[in-house]
């Protein structure tokens, strides 16, 4: 465990001294890696206890500390300040939500589901919203939060894509990082400066 420790302690440290070399030393970027390590270990601490006790926790409290524990703000801080360093992701066994939101509300899997589905619709429509305020300023960070936000929703969206290796996860990853994207001759095609294609 100490090992472990030291090597996250020491990798952040270097993280947050390239970013300052980089950035100038107005960027105290440290305390911000630091505080989101500890919170996001500290999330996956909490998972591990509800799986060793067997717990369901409640939709509210599955949300709050899976918030954490998806890496999200984890990744949001390192990406606002570095835009560039690579994170890991890792995840705990624990219960769906739609699994903690079928025992706290007493419904079927189908209505959980559906309840499921609007707060996720819920919460595109206020990424949405976000993306058309024009703030130049924090205009590349929405992007970076909306995209991570593109491949939580791709990852998750017919079930654990991240977790479950039976998925089509690792065929979509390998055709969009490995598999290179061809055009018939009858088929003419341009990749957009937005990362979309289009047929001409």
């Amino acid at each position: 465990m100490k090992t472990c420790f030291l090597a996250l302690y020491n990798t952040t440290n270097e993280i947050a001294n390239g970013i300052q070399k980089e950035k100038g030393a107005w960027n105290q970027v440290s305390p911000y890696l630091k505080k989101g390590w500890t919170d996001f270990c500290n999330a996956l601490f909490v998972e591990a206890k509800w799986y060793n006790m067997g717990y369901t926790p409640s939709l509210q409290e599955y949300l709050s500390n899976g918030w954490i524990s998806s890496t999200a703000p984890l990744l949001l801080v390192h990406e606002f300040f570095s835009m560039g360093h690579e994170v890991e992701r890792a995840r705990g066994d624990v219960p769906s939500s739609i699994l903690c939101y079928m025992r706290e509300a007493d419904v079927s899997e189908e209505i959980a589901q559906k309840h499921i589905k609007d707060m996720i619709n819920k919460s595109w429509k206020k990424i949405n919203g976000q993306c058309f305020n024009q703030l130049p300023m924090l205009q590349s960070f929405v992007n970076i939060a909306t995209n991570n936000a593109r491949v939580a929703h791709s990852l998750y969206q017919y079930g654990d894509g991240f977790g479950v290796q039976d998925r089509d996860t690792r065929k979509n990853i390998v055709s969009l990082l490995v598999e290179p994207l061809s055009c018939s001759t009858e088929l003419k095609c341009q990749i957009m400066e937005n990362g979309s294609i289009c047929q001409l």
